[in-house]
């Protein structure tokens, strides 16, 4: 009996925590992750009992929350200047769409690590962000299988290759996303 013949495809939904921020040149090292709920669809086709292929599609915010402390501002007058301290929250969502390779270990309760690209399109593009994110997903988690149904439990993170700044914003700071996430899912093994 060949491996391929035991193989089977996988449809189900993910969701979770997402904790998305910028990296880059000219972009503040205080920024602080942005929070959103992070939900996805998938369908897996098992190649092997070892390998398999994972596309997704996914809703998930992209940005950031940057805390501004005017407390040290450079004075040049005699009298005081006050500023108040201000928080700025950027948030772009996205319709992330990934390829995945799957490598699975184990019997009962199987342990995988997966990565592959994933096109991010940015659904509300009022920012100073670009429309689009091009990356590489990475991630490691727990499966069970409970006949046709199994559940699964996951950290993964996703890192941005593109420049995220656009028009004359983009001649001043390189930046690009980086995000980590907690997920949970169910599939149903086809």
């Amino acid at each position: 009996m060949s491996l391929t013949s035991l193989a089977q495809d996988k449809i189900g939904v993910e969701a979770g925590v997402s904790f998305a921020n910028m990296r880059g040149d000219g972009f503040p090292d205080s920024s602080k992750a942005l929070t959103s709920f992070y939900p996805s669809f998938f369908y897996e086709k098992e190649i092997s009992s070892l390998f398999s292929i994972k596309g997704l599609m996914a809703y998930e915010s992209k940005g950031y929350t940057l805390e501004l402390n005017y407390n040290n501002v450079y004075n040049p007058f005699d009298e005081p200047i006050y500023f108040e301290d201000e928080t700025i929250k950027y948030s772009s969502d996205h319709l992330t769409i990934g390829a995945l390779g799957k490598i699975t270990f184990g019997n009962n309760i199987q342990f995988f690590v997966n990565a592959g690209p994933y096109i991010g399109l940015a659904i509300d593009n009022e920012g100073p962000a670009n429309a689009t994110d091009f990356g590489v997903l990475s991630g490691l988690g727990l499966e069970k299988n409970f006949g046709k149904f199994s559940i699964h439990i996951e950290g993964r993170n996703s890192l941005g290759f593109v420049n995220t700044a656009k028009g004359d914003l983009s001649q001043y700071v390189n930046t690009k996303t980086i995000s980590f996430y907690i997920l949970t899912g169910v599939s149903y093994n086809l």
